[in-house]
C-alpha cells in the first residue's frame, strides 16, 4: 500500500523543531543528495527550577543571601540534513550561546547589588547516521538513528556550555502521514532511544508529535516530549545536605515538555518557523519556558 506523500511544507517539520538540545530520533531519511539546513535562534528563561522531588525552587538555594534568581539562554542554532543515499541521511547540529545568570543580593549591607555570572561559545555538536528501516511504499516510515555527542562545549566557563567528554545516543522512529484537506497534509510520529552519558547518568529519551496544515502554506505542530534519567534522584531528596550525593547527580535530570510552533512556506525550498516550549514537570532541571524563530532551506 502506498502511503501518503507529505508536503514541502512538513518535510520541515519532521527534521527540527527549536530547542535546547536533544539529539533524538526521526522516522523519515531525506532521498539521496537531498537536504535541509536550518538557522535558527532561540530565547529560553527560568525564574525556578525542579527539586529533587519535582518541587519548584529557587534557582540560588542560598535564599538568606539572593532573592529573585533568573536566568538565560540565547542560542544560535545550526542543523542540517544531508541524503547520502536514500536509505543513510547525516544529521549535524549544534549552537552558540550566551548565558546569563542573575539574582539580587538580600544580605544585610548588600541590598540593592547583584549577583551576575555570563559565559559565551560554542555548545556540545551532535552528529548522528538515521538509515531508513522500511520500504519506501510502505505506509508507515522507520529508521534508526545513532548519535555521536562531540564535547565542543567547554565545561570550565562560569556557566558551563558542555560535559567535556561525548556522549553516545541509539534512537528508533516511526510516523505515517495523512491527508486533512484537498490540499493539506498531516503526519504523526512517536520516536524514543537510549543515551550513553559520560558525565551524568544514563537516560532515555522519547518524543510524540503531529503536524497538521491548516494551509498549503501554513502548518501546526504540536510535541510532546521529555528525558527520564536512570539515576536515582530520589536518593538527593531524602538526603538534602549530603553533598556528595548532590555532585554525583549534577547533570543528571528528567523533564517533560510541551511545544506548539507554525511553519510558514515562503516556496518549496524556503521556510519560515515559530515556536513555543514549556516544561511540564521535571526534576533537577530548569522549570523553563523558550521561545524560537528560524529560516530553512531545503531540497
Amino acid at each position: 500500500m502506498r502511503r501518503f506523500q507529505l508536503t514541502g511544507l512538513f518535510i520541515a517539520f519532521l527534521t527540527i523543531h527549536a530547542q535546547v538540545v536533544l539529539a533524538g530520533g526521526g522516522a523519515w531519511v531525506r532521498t539521496e543528495s537531498g537536504y535541509y539546513f536550518k538557522i535558527g535562534f532561540t530565547s529560553l528563561t527560568a525564574e525556578e527550577e525542579y527539586g529533587f522531588g519535582g518541587e519548584d525552587r529557587p534557582l540560588f538555594r542560598d535564599t538568606n543571601r539572593f532573592a529573585n534568581g533568573r536566568i538565560g539562554f540565547s542560542n544560535l542554532t545550526l542543523y542540517s540534513e544531508y541524503g547520502i543515499t536514500d536509505w543513510l541521511t547525516s544529521v549535524i547540529s549544534t549552537q552558540y550561546t550566551v548565558a546569563v545568570r542573575e539574582a539580587d543580593i538580600i544580605k544585610r549591607g548588600m541590598e540593592g547589588l547583584v549577583e551576575s555570572e555570563s559565559a559565551s561559545g560554542l555548545s556540545d555538536t551532535w552528529l548522528s547516521a538515521r538509515v531508513r528501516l522500511l520500504p519506501n511504499d510502505s505506509k508507515v516510515a522507520g529508521a534508526a538513528t545513532l548519535g555521536w555527542k562531540i564535547p565542543t562545549g567547554s565545561p570550565n566557563k562560569d556557566i558551563p556550555l558542555g560535559t567535556g567528554v561525548a556522549d553516545y545516543e541509539a534512537a528508533l522512529g516511526f510516523g505515517t502521514g495523512f491527508p486533512v484537506g484537498p490540499e493539506t497534509y498531516g503526519y504523526a510520529q512517536v520516536s524514543g532511544g537510549y543515551r550513553l552519558r559520560n558525565k551524568a547518568s544514563n537516560e532515555f529519551n522519547w518524543q510524540v508529535e503531529t503536524g497538521i496544515g491548516l494551509l498549503p502554506i501554513l502548518g501546526l505542530q504540536l510535541i510532546l516530549d521529555g528525558v527520564e534519567s536512570t539515576a536515582n534522584l530520589e536518593e538527593a531528596e531524602l538526603s538534602p545536605k549530603n553533598t556528595l550525593v548532590f555532585d554525583e547527580l549534577v547533570g543528571s535530570q528528567s523533564f517533560r515538555r510541551f511545544s506548539g510552533g507554525l511553519l510558514y512556506a515562503l516556496s518549496d525550498e524556503m521556510d519560515l518557523s515559530a515556536q513555543f516550549t514549556t516544561t511540564l514537570s521535571g526534576i533537577n532541571t530548569l522549570n523553563a519556558n523558550a521561545f524560537a524563530v528560524g529560516v530553512a532551506w531545503k531540497k
